[in-house]
């Protein structure tokens, strides 16, 4: 649910194949076959000199509003690795930053199909792991870490491959299936924010990196700004007894609301994500949103101060509304999170 305006770069990809957003991609490419994915093996007619040095990762151009960035990377195209609990496509990309040192770092993301439409495809949210390793090559292929091997070949002077993976990284079954892809030259990087390759004062966390929802981005563990114990408040018909604010390094952040709707004759404690947008960071002590503002307190806490009434939408787009009374402030303190990574950004469970 996104409601504020996206000011920085939006992807696009000005390879063979384009880029997907949030809320609508690219139908699986020709060839991938039925909507059944199907082990697969690495094609024996690739030519035996192959220069693995063209999958390397690059950058082109300069940072700024004059100027224009340009990522080079290996893209395993959307591919279907197998169904939802719903019975939908479960998409697979995976975005490769190779370096000559023999490191890479992987961003591999899972979208779940709501229906295919003649243009592309419309999914919900997406669940994602980072992996890092080192690569290596082995009789002209390479081996990527334990997650893929790679046979790459020249077509029309682009670089393609073809790929296996090696283990399950999500959606279980997923180890031995084809795949396939290539080098890509796109305005969006393959595995961390514009904001992170062209920093400015505004898009970094500054006083605020303390609070970052993750240290370490390969696990799906996290950390947030959640309400000081034993603190709860009033919103409409519903007793929020938790508000957790998770910040994320890349620019974005989630806020997460737990309560008991006072209608609900079970009184079940449920949760809502309410926000998922962007910050801004506009001073040393103060990051903003569409929805307020977080002030960093001289005690190490911090407190949020909420402009807009907040609302979730149901799988059945139905809509709650969380009514904030004007001028609502509430005190948050750091700490770890009975959240994960998965819980802000699936509609799996």
């Amino acid at each position: 649910m996104k409601k504020a305006i996206v000011t920085f770069l939006m992807l696009l990809c000005v390879s063979f194949v384009a880029c997907s957003q949030k809320s609508n991609g690219q139908s699986p490419p020709a060839g991938t076959g039925s909507s059944s994915p199907t082990p697969g093996h690495l094609p024996d007619n690739v030519s035996e000199n192959f220069d693995y040095n063209k999958l390397m990762y690059s950058e082109q151009g300069t940072c700024g509003a004059k100027g224009g960035v340009y990522f080079k990377y290996l893209l395993i195209e959307d591919s279907v690795v197998g169904k939802s609990e719903r019975g939908n496509d479960l998409l697979a990309e995976v975005r490769i930053a190779l370096s000559p040192d023999r490191k890479f770092v992987a961003h591999y993301e899972e979208k779940e199909v709501e229906n295919y439409t003649a243009t592309g495809y419309a999914h919900k949210r997406d669940k994602s792991r980072i992996i890092s390793g080192y690569w290596f090559l082995d009789e002209q292929t390479m081996v990527v870490g334990d997650l893929l091997r790679v046979k790459a070949r020249m077509v029309d002077n682009r670089a393609k491959v073809s790929a296996i993976f090696l283990r399950d990284v999500i959606t279980p079954n997923l180890r031995g299936m084809a795949v396939s892809g290539g080098m890509v030259w796109s305005t969006s990087p393959g595995t961390k924010s514009y904001r992170e390759v062209c920093p400015t004062m505004e898009s970094q966390l500054g006083s605020f990196a303390g609070f970052a929802s993750q240290n370490d981005p390969e696990s799906i563990k996290m950390s947030s700004l959640q309400l000081v114990q034993g603190q709860q408040f009033q919103s409409g018909s519903f007793y929020i007894s938790d508000m957790q604010l998770f910040l994320h390094k890349g620019g974005s952040f989630h806020l997460l609301l737990s309560g008991v709707d006072m209608n609900d004759p079970t009184r079940t404690l449920k949760h809502y994500i309410v926000e998922e947008s962007y910050w801004d960071r506009t001073a040393t002590n103060k990051l903003n949103f569409y929805i307020g503002a977080l002030l960093k307190k001289a005690n190490g806490g911090a407190k949020l101060c909420l402009t807009r009434d907040l609302y979730y939408v149901t799988p059945l787009n139905e809509v709650i509304d969380f009514p904030i009374e004007e001028g609502k402030c509430v005190d948050l303190e750091f700490r770890a999170s009975n959240y994960s990574l998965d819980d802000l950004t699936g509609n799996y469970r």
